[in-house]
């Protein structure tokens, strides 16, 4: 998607920016990406969405942008809500009001990511929990980055029995048909 000068212009305006006209060249190069991934995401079956930035954020801050992501049309999972490594490296989780963002995800029908990764497990138990009881649909997924990751599974799916989670209310044990017709993608 390509921008007009004009275009780039308004929106260097809006976010304060003073650019020079070779500035304004490459902005205008990067924002049409950047639209172009935005248009893709469209086409997509499912989109996940995962904060990877900036995890130490303070909460009402990272509570805003995870409103945002979850008010996407485009978006289907908020994928690992804190961010937490549990093993390794070791992050803390990032903070957020979790009951304003499980709400948001009830009401856009935004399933909430089990991360059955065992450096991961996130949510924590006490946020699942919190998930469910607002009325959540979950996914739960390995996280693999290769194919014996795949293996995983199994952690997600008892964390999610252990918090409460009605098995209908996994989107990844429905049918093609009704998980397309969930995410708007039917075709």
């Amino acid at each position: 998607m390509a921008l007009s000068l004009e275009e780039v212009r308004r929106i260097a305006a809006l976010a304060r920016l003073r650019l020079s006209p070779e500035e304004e060249e490459t902005f205008a190069v990067q924002l049409s990406a950047i639209l172009g991934y935005v248009e893709l995401l469209g086409e997509l079956d499912v989109v996940v969405a995962s904060v990877h930035s900036e995890l130490r954020m303070p909460a009402d801050a990272m509570t805003r942008r995870m409103l945002a992501a979850i008010e996407n049309p485009n978006t289907d999972v908020l994928g690992h809500c804190t961010g937490r490594l549990v093993t390794g490296r070791h992050r803390p989780e990032s903070t957020f009001d979790a009951e304003l963002v499980f709400e948001a995800c009830r009401r856009f029908g935004v399933a909430v990511e089990v991360n059955s990764r065992p450096e991961r497990l996130d949510p924590p138990k006490r946020l699942l929990r919190l998930a469910v009881e607002a009325g959540c649909v979950v996914a739960i997924d390995t996280d693999a980055h290769a194919p014996g990751q795949l293996d995983w599974q199994p952690y997600g799916c008892a964390r999610a029995a252990a918090c409460g989670v009605d098995p209908e209310w996994v989107v990844n044990t429905w049918d093609v048909e009704r998980l397309l017709a969930w995410t708007g993608r039917a075709g």
